[in-house]
């Protein structure tokens, strides 16, 4: 919703226009745009109706025109929701607008709008299971209070708090509408002059679930999990050009923080151009540092999620190589963006479908500046193929994966990407996923530490793998990595 909301706002631009209809389609388009989310697709669809409702409006409105701007907000959310779940953010706006109707008066109207809006946030766990049992209140619909808090400080000109509204003794739970599960939030934009219908009847054929499809003929947002987001692209595509194309793994999005980034992410790039340039996606200071010491003109952090845009990647790749530029994602939610930016380039990108940084590394280490396109890409494509990569994390909630029982706060690890061990600890399950990966017959075993690794466990892990695999080569990188503690790879 803040990434939503961020968009919306940048598209307004600076200075404002003098109509409030003029000012609040600019919104609502920058907003449609750049949704992020369920949260973020149906707050695009409550500025939206706000807008719709108030498109002819000059420089300044009634209370009555604010209050009807307020109650099509909520209609045109419910609208857009196949099947509308309560106890979400679309109930706290339709009871806050519902509050709002009757005012004559703007202070009146704006102060029982906002109070309904936080006291319809404390009942959606009466309305929600789930969030009574996980003893929390809806996120997104917190989201929607603050905002008409917001706009309550700004229309009636008050002064902001000192503190935040949701401070440490507010517990909130990502929600919006219900979707869980495993499989891929995938959400983009179509430029296509078609009925939204038929794009939802398409995703629906295709087991869609959370289906969103919103705007109208020209330019179509869609928001939609898949097991697989391919087929969707797909039919996206065969109707017109497909833009704003955003593809996340559910099971690590609660991982994701939508904070400003602490740089662009995007490093200089060489003073002495080569023929071939390499552009790779990473974070963690020790694996930045060793992809450009592998040859990486640029190395892109991804932002908050660590997923960098296919517009990212082109914009990366400028000035990088002279004929050619690879592009290595390290990330399977990635490779999507790296092809697309690479469909129309005319041979100028070329992708290395790595999905970890270890496969990365590998891959650059096959990295050569100049020589043959083809026999470098291939080259580096078998480099990546002869590692396994394992990734060790916690979890962050009870469930079974893959028939594996996994509690809350354990470790889990990943071999290549699959989900095949957990245990009570990080270092415990490091050792589990690589005795099932075979490290007994590998040679080399590198390990990058994440960032809040300590020297105590990084001693005791080096004393387990010499214990339980006593014939490989062991070497411990500083990498740096967030999310990940340990992440490593098997050759």
């Amino acid at each position: 919703m803040l990434l939503t909301w961020r968009q919306a706002l940048d598209a307004v631009g600076e200075p404002p226009p003098e109509s409030v209809g003029e000012m609040l389609a600019k919104l609502s388009r920058g907003a449609l745009l750049g949704a992020r989310g369920n949260s973020g697709v149906i707050l695009s669809q409550m500025i939206g109706g706000l807008a719709s409702a108030l498109e002819s409006a000059g420089e300044s409105i009634s209370v009555e025109e604010l209050a009807a701007g307020f109650q099509n907000a909520s209609d045109n959310s419910y609208r857009a929701i196949t099947e509308p779940v309560e106890g979400t953010m679309l109930t706290v706006m339709r009871e806050a607008a519902n509050k709002g109707i009757s005012a004559s008066e703007k202070i009146v109207l704006l102060e029982d709008l906002v109070a309904e809006a936080f006291a319809s946030v404390e009942r959606t766990p009466q309305l929600l299971p789930k969030l009574a049992e996980a003893g929390v209140v809806d996120s997104g619909g917190m989201g929607v209070a603050i905002i008409l808090q917001g706009m309550k400080f700004s229309l009636l000109g008050q002064n902001m708090p000192d503190s935040p509204v949701v401070g440490d003794d507010v517990i909130v739970e990502m929600t919006g509408v219900e979707h869980e599960g495993y499989g891929y939030c995938t959400e983009f934009v179509v430029l296509a002059d078609i009925e939204l219908s038929v794009l939802e009847e398409q995703l629906l054929d295709l087991g869609g679930e959370s289906i969103l499809v919103v705007g109208e003929p020209g330019a179509i947002r869609v928001h939609v999990h898949m097991e697989d987001p391919g087929p969707a692209l797909t039919a996206a595509v065969s109707h017109g050009e497909t833009t704003s194309i955003k593809i996340d793994n559910m099971q690590l999005q609660h991982e994701e923080w939508a904070g400003d980034r602490s740089d662009s992410g995007v490093n200089t790039p060489p003073a002495v151009i080569p023929t071939i340039g390499l552009v790779s996606v990473a974070r963690g200071a020790g694996i930045v540092s060793n992809f450009r010491d592998l040859g990486a003109g640029v190395v892109l952090d991804g932002g908050p999620t660590g997923k960098a845009s296919a517009g990212e990647l082109l914009e990366a790749a400028s000035g990088v190589g002279q004929e050619h530029v690879i592009l290595l994602p390290n990330d399977k939610d990635v490779i999507l963006a790296a092809e697309q930016a690479a469909s129309n380039e005319n041979g100028f990108l070329h992708v290395i479908p790595t999905t970890s940084v270890v496969q990365g590394m590998a891959a650059a280490l096959a990295y050569l500046p100049e020589g043959d396109i083809d026999e470098i890409v291939a080259g580096m494509t078998e480099s990546a193929e002869e590692i396994r990569s394992v990734e060790i994390s916690t979890s962050v909630r009870t469930t079974s994966v893959n028939g594996i029982e996994i509690q809350e706060g354990e470790g889990i690890g990943l071999l290549d990407g699959m989900l095949v061990a957990s245990a009570p600890d990080l270092i415990t399950t490091f050792v589990k996923t690589l005795g099932i990966g075979d490290a007994q017959d590998a040679e080399i075993l590198t390990v990058y530490t994440g960032e809040d690794v300590s020297e105590a466990d990084i001693e005791r892990l080096a004393s387990e793998i010499q214990d339980n695999f006593s014939g490989v080569e062991l070497d411990i990188v500083d990498g740096g990595q967030p999310l990940y503690p340990f992440v490593a790879s098997l050759e």
